[in-house]
């Protein structure tokens, strides 16, 4: 199975989630990163799905839960209920572009290598291929029944090679926690004077509450991978 991981936590959708399921079937070598905010140097930020790592590719993925079927061309899509927007394709492959210019910057063994990021809409509530008049379409679009054989077919295909190589730079470069204090100073109302692990993944902070009430916080380690840490989320609160 692939690395899963979260940058928040959580999972936005059902969508999302039922997507993620899926595409930790990917192989033990692929990465799998879950809503990820990415920050540029002029002020903007661009909402990801979802990016995955392979052996040649990243691939960035706009995860839509759209259902019934939808038709449009390289400007806009048309849902069931006559509703357009955006084509979906447009925008993932901009942000495709900044993602790859972001990756360049923080990875320099990257920088001239030739094109390693391609975007691509996940249908994750459809079977059925939608009609889109757009040459980004074929490559571009998945459905969750065929993502993960189509993403290796991708992959092995083009692309550039050091993306293998180099996950873990992949990974310090989008979701990089190592800076995060082992103990926080403060969480919510409260701020934290000592803390004590009473077993692997379990810890006992000792805290006082604003005003000065002194107050024992038991904080549980739910894990990095989101649908694991969803599972130990209901288990603990059960």
């Amino acid at each position: 199975m692939a690395e899963l991981l979260s940058a928040t936590g959580s999972f936005t959708t059902e969508g999302e989630r039922r997507a993620a399921e899926v595409l930790k079937q990917l192989p033990d070598s692929w990465l799998v990163i879950c809503n990820k905010t990415l920050p540029t140097s002029n002020g903007r930020s661009y909402e990801m799905d979802f990016v995955v790592v392979g052996r040649r590719w990243i691939f960035l993925l706009d995860e839509k839960s759209w259902r019934g079927k939808i038709r449009g061309n390289d400007e806009q899509w048309i849902r069931m209920d006559g509703s357009s927007e955006r084509s979906p394709l447009a925008k993932v492959d901009y942000v495709a572009k900044v993602l790859a210019g972001h990756l360049n910057w923080q990875i320099p063994s990257l920088k001239g290598a030739g094109h390693f990021v391609r975007g691509g809409v996940l249908l994750s509530a459809t079977d059925q291929p939608p009609q889109i008049l757009d040459p980004r379409a074929t490559n571009g679009i998945f459905l969750l029944t065929d993502a993960c054989q189509r993403l290796r077919m991708l992959d092995s295909q083009g692309g550039n090679p050091l993306v293998g190589q180099v996950h873990n730079l992949v990974k310090k470069a989008l979701v990089d926690f190592s800076e995060r204090p082992a103990i926080p100073k403060r969480i919510n109302l409260f701020t934290i004077d000592d803390a004590i692990t009473i077993r692997p993944g379990v810890r006992l902070f000792h805290a006082t509450m604003d005003g000065g009430e002194p107050r024992l916080l038991m904080v549980y380690d739910l894990g990095r991978d989101p649908l694991v840490a969803q599972e130990n989320y209901e288990f603990f609160l059960h």
